[in-house]
Parts: structure tokens; sequence; C-alpha cells
């Protein structure tokens, strides 16, 4: 997972973004090899005789076609958490960013949610106002703490 964090304007931004490690044009190269393949095998079948074996293959290949494009989708997810002006902003989305919550800077807190459920991993919460939104979902564990003491670093001293 990325997250990176960047002085603007006087203010401190996080950017927070799943780890893509196949870019859209790699996905298309290896669907596209996939498909190849699948299809020459699944055509062989059909021509000697094993034809039910065709719309089994476009099955399967429509499955991971729609699997890897959700998959790409979500790898252009991303989230951005400002703080500047005496507020702290959460922008989430792909290529449009949408304003998901807002906090004034003096009644915000990062807090580090552990639930009952051993498996279940860390949530870094923002709370202020009577309000809560969960931030960093796509960071692993350690890469959570370090977010929220980041966060709390940065909300501290602005």
């Amino acid at each position: 997972m990325d997250c990176v964090e960047q002085s603007v304007n006087g203010g401190t931004c996080f950017i927070i973004r799943p780890n893509a490690s196949l870019s859209w044009r790699g996905s298309l190269f290896c669907y596209g090899l996939i498909v190849t393949v699948s299809l020459t095998i699944a055509l062989g079948f059909a021509a000697i005789g094993l034809w039910p074996v065709l719309p089994f293959a476009g099955a399967e290949l429509l499955l991971l076609g729609a699997a890897m494009y959700h998959v790409a989708l979500r790898c252009r997810e991303r989230e951005i958490i400002r703080i500047a002006a005496g507020k702290v902003e959460v922008l989430r989305g792909r290529r449009r960013l949408v304003r998901e919550a807002e906090f004034h800077l003096p009644w915000v807190r990062v807090v580090l949610q552990s639930t009952a459920a051993s498996l279940a991993p860390l949530r870094v919460l923002l709370r202020g106002q009577g309000r809560e939104t969960e931030v960093g979902r796509f960071l692993v564990e350690a890469e959570r703490r370090r977010l929220a003491r980041r966060l709390a670093h940065s909300i501290g001293s602005a």
C-alpha cells in the first residue's frame, strides 16, 4: 500500500492508495494472453468433437474478465486527508474526489481502535463533533499504526 505525506500551502496532505502492482495496460495484456490460450485449447477440443467445452470456456473468460475489471477499478481508488486552514478534510474517490468528512481542527482526534475479534484489523478513526470516519482502509496493520502516529502528530502540531 502507498501512503505519501506532502506539505501543501502551509498544511499537510496524506495521499493513500492501494498497491497497484499491475497497470491497466498490463491487466489487458494478461487477460488477452489468457483468452488466447484458453480459446485455443477450447477450439482444439471443439475441433475433435467436444464442442460443449466452448460455452464453459466462454463463461470462465467472462467471469475472469469481470473480476479483473473490478480489481483494476479498486486499485484506482484513493483517499486524501488534508490538514490545513483550521480543518481536517477526508476526500475519497477514483477520478473525481468526494468530500467524505470535514472536522474542525481543535475538536478532531485520531483513534486507533482494535476490535474484539483477534483476526480483525485495527481501524484508524478520525473523531470529532459527534462524528467519526475511518481512514487508511487500504493499509496493512503496521502501516495503519504509522498513519495514526503521523496523523496525530500533524493534527497536534497544526
